[in-house]
């Protein structure tokens, strides 16, 4: 079961592929369409996403993609792929396509209360065998001897490779860092309902993920809230309240993308503790203990946390005087504080001299502390017009007209230290003399108008024209405008008397080409 909406998209959507960069718990998968980067994200009406890969707001961890792959799954209602022409609407943001995410929402009903949740483990599929003791061992005297017959000396003698043979000694260093199986669970209730005039939609779910660490400290715990209101005020007069939050969080040991590594690398002669003593940890060589720095309690932790807020408010009107024409009016805010935590620990390994009898002792980290803080604020405002009317009961007509302008604005703050004694991870308590500091304010802004007319004969003959007039502040003053028109002509097929005939079990087919030209601000 996936983790993520991306993953669980995963071979569902012609043309979509998905890709994960690795396995690490709460990490998100990456969706493109068509292989063309990440495309725009757009989630009840409110764009996220979409720049250019080297935009610092596609950079930074507020992303079109991380918003979508934390989406709680089962507050999604329905998901629409834009990979042709019909992108062009989205204007300089949608040249890698667009992917709209409709939310659940209220239904006129007596309460109903649902709940989905599951529990499953997790588990490598494909992992390389490493040499065992016993055969490190009996490989290294062969290349000794193979190296110089006459003079070379064994580097492990019988008594030793009897050891390793029986497991008595020697250490499987992938087994005893990682476990084969690791826990993931989820967990969801929602409640749905209303009445003629209130309707609502109100969620909370839970999921956690483990990894695969023995230690049990690398892991992704997530919480999502979202309520989903609509009232009419009075007849044509509707508001639309949209809310929902997420607060989550990602532990695991310092430095843990090297253990993997380490738990590979480490000679399996060597002890997990020197001279067998458990109040001492054995060193490894050139690299430190990978059953030693996967433990948060002796290596430090690397935390973030993210706590999230969106928020919407939406007001409809359909005018009376006037069949199928709309005004919506629309304000959203964003808002995201992250707060990462890299603490390192003093970590000391150990090998143990047998001809004095002492344990000597080598410095692997020193105590060291990196705080960061980021809060990511975005607001949005859209004003529309859409006009729907069916005329001689064949002739379909639709237009839309929307005005929107949407603002990001980050700022984060960085400190670091270093500790004389590392026990308490906290700034205030470091060595202030090697201590650095930094930080940045960045901001953006975006407005655009667009425009949209659809024509239809009887469901059959379909037509449609749009354009979209998008302005970024990239570009310099009387050059931030650009003009995104497209056109697509459509043939339900299906719909012809003939083909009714000739393949009556065929009850959907439509022939469709556009033509568009999009934008690209990075």
């Amino acid at each position: 079961v996936s983790t993520t909406t991306a993953g669980a998209l995963s071979g569902k959507i012609a043309g979509v592929s998905t890709r994960a960069v690795d396995a690490r718990p709460g990490r998100g998968i990456n969706l493109e369409i068509r292989n063309m980067g990440s495309p725009l994200f757009v989630i009840d009406g409110i764009p996220y996403g979409g720049m250019n890969s080297r935009d610092w707001l596609q950079a930074s961890d507020v992303s079109g993609s991380d918003v979508f792959n934390a989406l709680n799954i089962e507050d999604i209602e329905s998901i629409t792929v834009l990979k042709d022409a019909s992108a062009a609407i989205y204007g300089l943001r949608a040249s890698n396509g667009v992917v709209l995410v409709t939310t659940k929402k209220g239904t006129e009903q007596k309460a109903k209360i649902e709940y989905n949740g599951y529990v499953g483990l997790q588990q490598v599929t494909r992992y390389p065998k490493m040499m065992n003791a016993y055969e490190y061992a009996s490989l290294y005297n062969e290349a000794i001897y193979n190296n110089d017959p006459w003079r070379g000396a064994n580097a492990y003698s019988q008594e030793q490779l009897m050891a390793y043979r029986n497991g008595t000694a020697g250490t499987d260093w992938w087994g005893e860092t990682m476990r084969s199986t690791a826990p993931q669970t989820s967990h969801n209730l929602s409640v749905t309902g209303g009445t003629e005039r209130v309707k609502y939609y109100m969620s909370v779910g839970y999921m956690d993920q483990g990894g695969i660490l023995r230690s049990e400290d690398w892991n992704y715990k997530r919480y999502n809230v979202r309520s989903n209101l609509s009232v009419e005020i009075t007849k044509g007069l509707n508001v639309e309240l949209g809310l929902s939050g997420r607060y989550d969080n990602r532990k695991r040991p310092y430095d843990a993308d090297n253990l993997f590594r380490s738990a590979q690398m480490a000679i399996p002669t060597y002890s997990i503790y020197a001279n067998d003593n458990p109040d001492y940890w054995g060193g490894v060589g050139d690299m430190a203990n990978p059953v030693h720095v996967s433990d948060s309690e002796y290596s430090g932790n690397e935390d973030r946390l993210r706590r999230e807020f969106n928020g919407s408010l939406a007001l409809t009107w359909k005018f009376p005087w006037v069949k199928g024409l709309i005004a919506k009016a629309l304000v959203a805010y964003d808002y995201t504080n992250t707060e990462w935590k890299t603490w390192r620990r003093d970590l000391t390994e150990y090998t143990y001299d047998y001809a004095n009898e002492e344990y000597v002792g080598k410095e692997i980290n020193t105590a060291y502390l990196e705080s960061k803080f980021e809060n990511y604020e975005k607001p949005t405002y859209q004003f529309s017009l859409n006009y729907n009317n069916t005329f001689a009961k064949r002739h379909n007509i639709g237009a839309t007209f929307v005005w929107e302008m949407y603002n990001d604005k980050k700022n984060w703050v960085t400190g670091t230290r270093d500790f004389a004694i590392g026990l308490i991870p906290d700034l205030d308590y470091g060595n202030d003399s090697n201590q650095k500091s930094s930080g940045k304010t960045q901001k953006t802004a975006h407005a655009g108008w667009v425009g949209r007319l659809n024509y239809d004969y009887g469901n059959r003959y379909l037509v449609e024209f749009n354009f979209r007039y998008d302005g970024t502040y990239k570009f310099q003053r009387g050059n931030r405008w650009g003009f995104f028109p497209g056109v697509s002509l459509g043939w339900r097929v299906s719909e012809e008397d003939f083909f009714k005939k000739l393949l009556p079990d065929m009850d959907n087919l439509k022939i469709r080409a556009s033509y568009a030209k999009v934008g690209d601000e990075g």
